[in-house]
């Protein structure tokens, strides 16, 4: 089964699996290390045995719930280590979705079945009640895509760092040239 909004990932890199998770541990903080300099640390991450977790570190004053982070799994290869994995939401973020969606489809199932048994007391109360909750779908499918539309421009960062440290070659995803004109930010350059 295909989760929505997931990509995916694939590196291929000379170093052996135990190389590659050394050297992408050196390269990423714990997301409780938050005061070092982003220049230095641009990726929060965490490496256990052959199974690494990245995400962007974004500027201090924006927070996106819907920015996808990176699971990777780390497997040698007859040319040396090969890093596959997933651009994803976070799970509790898909089960937050679900619910959310869920229960506004039900409410307007539950005024489709209102205003089908009672016909003739349905007046603007019942079509109200029909579209609000049709108009928070689609304001709610809206601003997920938003949210993973703006996390796609920081994900290049995370693919570079895990590219150029494992000195592998990006086999997947192939980002677009306006991404890497931009530095992977949706505004411009970074600076």
């Amino acid at each position: 089964m295909k989760i929505p909004f997931q990509t995916s990932f694939l590196v291929d890199s000379p170093l052996t699996a135990d190389q590659c998770g050394a050297c992408l541990q050196k390269a990423v903080i714990s997301r409780w290390a938050f005061l070092k300099p982003r220049s230095e640390y641009p990726v929060f991450g965490k490496v256990i045995g052959y199974t690494a977790v990245f995400s962007p570190r974004l500027p201090f004053w924006f927070h996106n719930s819907f920015s996808r982070v990176l699971k990777v799994r780390l497997q040698d290869s007859a040319n040396g280590c090969r890093i596959e994995g997933k651009f994803q939401l976070h799970p509790l973020v898909l089960v937050f979705m679900v619910v959310w969606f869920g229960v506004i489809a039900l409410f307007v199932l539950v005024a489709l079945a209102s205003a089908i048994r009672h016909p003739a007391q349905s007046g603007i109360d019942v079509y109200f009640m029909f579209l609000a909750p049709l108009c928070m779908l689609c304001f709610g499918y809206l601003l997920v895509r938003f949210g993973v539309w703006i996390s796609s421009f920081y994900e290049p960062r995370v693919t570079e760092l895990v590219a150029h440290v494992t000195n592998g070659r990006v086999l997947e995803p192939v980002m677009s040239a306006e991404v890497r004109a931009n530095d992977g930010w949706p505004l411009g350059p970074r600076r």
